[in-house]
């Protein structure tokens, strides 16, 4: 491919498009996403609320009383809420990622019967899978919603005439006249994988709103959200996405994500050994919780306190400040918004940490782990818990945090 194939963001081959129509193209999609992103925060306390007083209501309640059921309906209506949330956040580049080394051909030859099974008898999937292929650092679960929803898309676009899927992928750099024709790549050395079918084509106008959230060119059965997820991890892991189409020759989608050049040792995480855990005993532990939606703060000091633990409350980070120095010292966990006024929780949880060492930190957040890459938090002991929680979601990784004095920075609920 030369760089004059490549176009902008959208990458749709057109000779009408324009480097100015290029770039008022991206800060719109950039304007889109911050608005998706902070909408989402939002809701995500509310479904933290909704989700979490319903849950104890059905716990206190029972599953044989006669309401358990109606109280299951509104919990199914959350989880189905927070799944289009969580979309939101991708694509607004808010999401807590787990990235790891991984290398996207085993990813692909792992997932092709998955893939077989979901396009149908009448399309056939073939790959070709460069052999030298080099690693990425992403997170494993996003690049498969990537090559899921690509291929979707792809078999229905010859959902009628049947046709082949291919998936290739290749080590590529992009260079100095790629990334002038291309606004919003940045020149290096990229893993590109893709998934070309020779299906109908995309058409000049479609491709203009092909990434936004709702557009969809399937209507009646489309959400309009499966492109504009894939482009939210694409840029959140510093990548690039490329289409090449033409109305009745078929789409062929580009994926480009940075290479990995060395693997740093404290990327590499074992899971493994944080899946069995031991219930604390929650009467010997104190936890202060700092959130500023007093709807948020009063569901999780009341989870907290059905599990026995000693819980202490503040709906800013001044007033916790005040209530830490009265008890500096007894205060085994905090637990903490990050987007907070006067002063965020990251800042506070220093100022705290540097009085007591010793005390685990539990940020909540609606946002990605973004905000905490600038502070210095080596071999202290934190995690990320995303909104919306369940009240069991929380006591389980406040019990995890509580047992093991020494986790590893940076993990995510």
């Amino acid at each position: 491919m030369t760089s004059e194939q490549a176009t902008p963001h959208n990458g749709i081959v057109s000779p009408c498009s324009s480097k100015e129509q290029q770039k008022q193209q991206s800060q719109k999609m950039e304007a889109i996403g911050q608005l998706a992103g902070g909408i989402s925060h939002d809701f995500n306390n509310l479904l933290t609320v909704i989700l979490g007083y319903s849950s104890l209501a059905l716990q206190k309640i029972g599953a044989e009383h006669p309401a358990a059921k109606d109280i299951e309906q509104v919990i199914n209506a959350g989880d189905r809420a927070e799944t289009l949330i969580r979309q939101l956040l991708v694509f607004g580049r808010r999401q807590i990622l787990a990235p790891q080394p991984m290398q996207v051909n085993t990813f692909i030859a792992g997932l092709h019967k998955i893939l077989c099974r979901l396009i149908g008898d009448n399309i056939a999937l073939t790959t070709q899978l460069a052999p030298d292929i080099c690693k990425v650092m992403a997170d494993p679960g996003q690049i498969e919603q990537i090559i899921m929803n690509l291929v979707i898309n792809a078999r229905d676009a010859m959902q009628d005439t049947g046709g082949t899927i291919t998936i290739t992928t290749e080590n590529c750099t992009l260079n100095e006249t790629f990334t002038c024709n291309n606004p919003g790549a940045i020149e290096g050395d990229y893993v590109m994988f893709s998934v070309k079918d020779n299906g109908i084509g995309i058409s000049h106008e479609d491709s203009k709103k092909l990434f936004e959230p709702y557009f969809s060119t399937k209507p009646e059965t489309g959400t309009g959200l499966g492109l504009s997820t894939i482009y939210g991890i694409v840029k959140q892991n510093s990548g690039y996405i490329q289409v090449i189409s033409a109305l009745g020759s078929g789409a062929e989608f580009r994926v480009y994500l940075p290479k990995l050049s060395c693997v740093p040792e404290n990327k590499v995480r074992d899971a493994e050994s944080y899946i069995s855990l031991q219930k604390n005993d929650g009467a010997k532990k104190l936890i202060l919780v700092v959130e500023d939606d007093l709807m948020v703060l009063n569901l999780a000091a009341a989870s907290l306190r059905l599990e026995g633990y000693d819980v202490l409350m503040a709906q800013n980070p001044l007033e916790a400040l005040r209530i830490f120095d009265r008890n500096a010292g007894k205060i085994d966990l905090l637990l903490t918004d990050i987007m907070m006024p006067d002063m965020n929780g990251i800042e506070m949880a220093r100022k705290m940490h540097s009085v007591c060492p010793d005390m685990n930190l539990l940020f909540m957040t609606g946002y990605s782990d973004e905000h905490l890459k600038t502070y210095d938090f080596t071999g202290e002991k934190y995690r990320f818990m995303m909104k919306p929680f369940s009240p069991a979601e929380l006591t389980k990784l406040v019990a995890h945090c509580l047992q093991f004095h020494t986790t590893p920075e940076g993990l995510r609920a």
